[in-house]
């Protein structure tokens, strides 16, 4: 990848759901920096170590939403790219493309908690009881109340929506902030990982528990 970014090919180099410690590794070798590590970031998994290596590192943190029937996929794909064989090719996927940066870009996916999830053991980050009672306070919605947050801890936020009302909804958060006591409230929320990603470990990845696959990051 750093060949193609010399080349001109990549106008930057980008990393997926990479822990502190991998992102510290990958920092201490790499001639060209990640432009960017997408990762899961929300009220309940606010990601608070990476984001101080982030920001001490001059990282910008982007947070993305994705559809679940994207995420299944992508997960059935991944799973592929970490058992045998790994010579098959159709289940690599291209590095994101994005502006070339000095620094590295964090981005992060499903800031509202992947609500409406079908799968097991998602808990929304709109239900959350904090989350709620902020939102009332400020008379805003739970999903105002997640995307000011993530604006307001300096990182660019993308919801996904195909509802009218909600897009709209989602453009009302510019104008107001959320006071620093309730800010501190928010950050008192319990935290858990809610995508895990059980399925990229098995006996033959390179990861054999969740441990290892997020460096006890779980």
């Amino acid at each position: 990848m750093e060949k193609l970014y010399d080349s001109g090919k990549a106008r930057a180099i980008g990393v997926s759901n990479f822990s502190s410690k991998k992102m510290e590794d990958l920092l201490a070798v790499a001639r060209v920096p990640p432009a960017v590590n997408q990762v899961e970031c929300h009220l309940i998994w606010q990601q608070d170590k990476l984001r101080k290596l982030c920001h001490s590192r001059g990282v910008h943190l982007s947070v993305s939403s994705i559809s679940h029937l994207q995420c299944c996929s992508i997960f059935f794909q991944f799973r592929k790219l970490l058992l045998p064989p790994f010579a098959d090719n159709r289940y690599c996927t291209t590095p994101i493309c994005c502006e070339k940066l000095p620094l590295v870009l964090l981005q992060a996916f499903s800031p509202l908690g992947s609500p409406g999830s079908p799968l097991p053991g998602i808990i929304s980050v709109l239900s959350n009881p904090i989350v709620i009672s902020v939102a009332e306070k400020l008379q805003k919605t739970p999903a105002q109340v997640a995307l000011r947050w993530g604006l307001q801890m300096g990182q660019s936020i993308l919801p996904k929506s195909t509802n009218e009302a909600r897009i709209k909804e989602n453009f009302d958060i510019f104008d107001w902030s959320i006071p620093k006591d309730l800010m501190a409230e928010l950050s008192g929320i319990k935290q858990e990982r809610l995508l895990k990603a059980e399925f990229a470990v098995h006996p033959l990845s390179v990861y054999k528990t969740l441990e290892d696959l997020w460096d006890g990051e779980i």
